[in-house]
């Protein structure tokens, strides 16, 4: 088996640096008294494991153009974006090309960034793919088994929560890169009256907790 790439293994970097794409569906929701039809994009960061769930509506070129937009939004501009030659994905990318080489830097920093690269997976290598593919069939499997109606309302989305204790040993979960902890709702400690000796030392310790995580990452 050959080496891992370079992208899953790059530490010290932001969550979703690194950004795997993919398609599931086709779900059926609830619109008033019909179904229609709603496919899921799935991002997914390549060296922390973290999944960024988008809707879409359709299959078309447009609507995976507007979830790359939302994500980018909610999750910064990725350095590389890897996906099969799905022909949505492959317009996509022609289109934020020929946005960047044909309107102003404020349009392409605002849709992607100058130096984001759109990587295919050479045809005939679905092995490329197995990151995003189990992190696909992961989801699926976690939205079938809460989803206790089969065509929900377009607007409700399930959700869960399993405490673990203690939580100093939890296990590395992508949500302490994302949120600082595992379920993402421990509070901040407050900061003294003099803010600008509290930024100071709030950020000193914060870096050391994340660096410290990123070596439990990178031993582990």
């Amino acid at each position: 088996m050959a080496p891992l790439p370079k992208e899953r293994l790059a530490p010290f970097v932001r969550p979703f640096t690194f950004v795997g794409l993919d398609y599931f569906g086709l779900v059926l929701v609830k619109r008033g008294r019909s179904n229609e039809k709603r496919w899921v994009a799935l991002f997914t960061c390549l060296t922390i494991r973290a999944i960024h769930l988008k809707v879409v509506h359709s299959l078309s070129t447009e609507s995976c153009v507007m979830a790359v937009r939302r994500f980018v939004a909610r999750r910064g501009a990725p350095a590389e974006i890897f996906s099969d030659n799905g022909t949505n994905f492959v317009g996509t990318s022609r289109q934020i090309r020929k946005e960047i080489d044909q309107r102003n830097n404020i349009l392409a920093t605002t849709f992607t960034n100058e130096n984001t690269r759109w990587t295919f997976n050479p045809p005939g290598a679905p092995h490329m793919c197995g990151v995003w593919e189990r992190m696909v069939r992961s989801v699926k499997a976690a939205i079938s088994t809460v989803m206790e109606v089969k065509n929900t309302p377009d607007d409700e989305t399930p959700l869960t929560y399993v405490p673990i204790d203690p939580e100093n040993r939890e296990a590395i979960t992508p949500n302490h890169f994302l949120l600082g902890s595992s379920s993402g709702v421990k509070q901040q400690p407050a900061l003294p009256t003099n803010y600008r000796d509290g930024l100071r030392g709030n950020y000193k310790p914060t870096q050391h907790i994340l660096d410290g995580m990123w070596r439990r990452w990178i031993k582990e």
